[in-house]
């Protein structure tokens, strides 16, 4: 028999919407807490979790959060939908890039899709992960990450990310998941072939840790699936700009998955023509200058093609030329740049 459902002080009943607060904590003077909406069907069926701004300019994917909110009749669902529309709340107050603009024990800032997850006993950031994990994430069957290009980055096309942990039923679950969202990208990373941080600064010899994918331990699509949670990262839209049909490729994206679970009525089936990304890497620049792009993203390139150059203060140019044949995805949109900045990212598709 469908029941209520309870996390905090929000109590939900079958056939309600409810929005609330989610209490994480204290900053000097006033009390920390991220918005939680709570959609409980009228029929039963799974709970699915949503969360968006981990990065606090990436609209896109806090854009279709609210939009979920708004379309969704808890009388017409199956199941029930928690949404966390913003999780790095302090970010997006501030505007500020990337990162929650708070010190991690006076050690400088922490991107929160780094520490799932999380720790009570740490700094805020830590807790604002370990209760998102504990009292939301952990309570769902399923975990769609919706997120977008940040304000220093353009992407293209839409994609969608996922790491493989070696539990089998939960792998087959989101990789069907990751197709029947319907973007034309899946990333597929595996964790087995992954080395931890610890290992990584402990000198074993292992390669660096990859960069783009959150593919690692301590982000949000390794950590809720080797807990038993299938999750899906949805990228859609770039340079921290809100475009109307982007956030409703989003919204559809959730949409099919919800059809999929029959939480909506509805069809939707797993995408098999969607493309894989293969191996990528990133073109770092030696200078500090001004970055000019002349390929735009989104293009293929060739080995040894000049993608751009990097414009010193003193007029001198360093060259920016593709290390390898492939997609270019990503690249780095805000002309600043520093010595070992990464300019552009490379990828193979299969």
């Amino acid at each position: 028999m469908k029941g209520n459902l309870a996390i905090d002080d929000l109590l939900v009943r079958p056939g309600e919407k409810k929005s609330g607060r989610l209490h994480i904590g204290n900053k000097a003077a006033s009390e920390y807490s991220l918005p939680l909406t709570i959609i409980n069907g009228a029929d039963d069926g799974p709970i699915l979790t949503i969360i968006s701004g981990q990065h606090g300019t990436q609209y896109t994917g806090i854009a279709a959060s609210l939009e979920i909110i708004r379309r969704i009749d808890p009388k017409k669902l199956s199941g029930a939908i928690c949404v966390v529309p913003i999780v790095n709340v302090l970010g997006f107050e501030q505007r500020a890039r990337l990162a929650f603009p708070l010190e991690d024990d006076f050690s400088g800032t922490k991107d929160l899709n780094r520490i799932w997850p999380g720790n009570k006993n740490r700094s805020l950031a830590h807790i604002t992960i370990n209760v998102l994990f504990t009292k939301v994430v952990s309570k769902a069957q399923y975990l769609l990450d919706l997120r977008g290009g940040d304000g220093y980055e353009y992407l293209s096309p839409s994609s969608v990310m996922i790491t493989l942990v070696g539990n089998k039923e939960v792998d087959e679950k989101t990789r069907t998941l990751a197709e029947v969202v319907g973007y034309d990208l899946i990333f597929e990373a595996n964790l087995s072939s992954i080395p931890t941080e610890s290992q990584v600064n402990a000198g074993t010899g292992l390669p660096p840790l990859p960069i783009s994918y959150g593919d690692e331990r301590g982000r949000s699509q390794t950590e809720p699936p080797l807990a038993g949670i299938p999750t899906v990262v949805l990228e859609n839209g770039d340079q921290g700009i809100l475009r109307e049909e982007l956030v409703e490729k989003a919204v559809t994206g959730v949409m099919n998955v919800l059809k999929f679970l029959k939480m909506i009525e509805g069809i939707a089936t797993p995408r098999k023509d969607c493309k894989r990304i293969g191996d990528a890497v990133q073109v770092r620049c030696k200078t500090g200058g001004i970055f000019l792009q002349k390929i735009k993203t989104g293009s293929n390139v060739e080995e040894g093609d000049r993608i751009g150059e990097v414009v010193s203060v003193d007029g001198s140019v360093e060259e920016v030329v593709a290390t390898k044949s492939g997609l270019l995805l990503e690249s780095f949109c805000n002309p600043s740049v520093n010595s070992g900045d990464i300019l552009v990212e490379i990828v193979d598709i299969k």
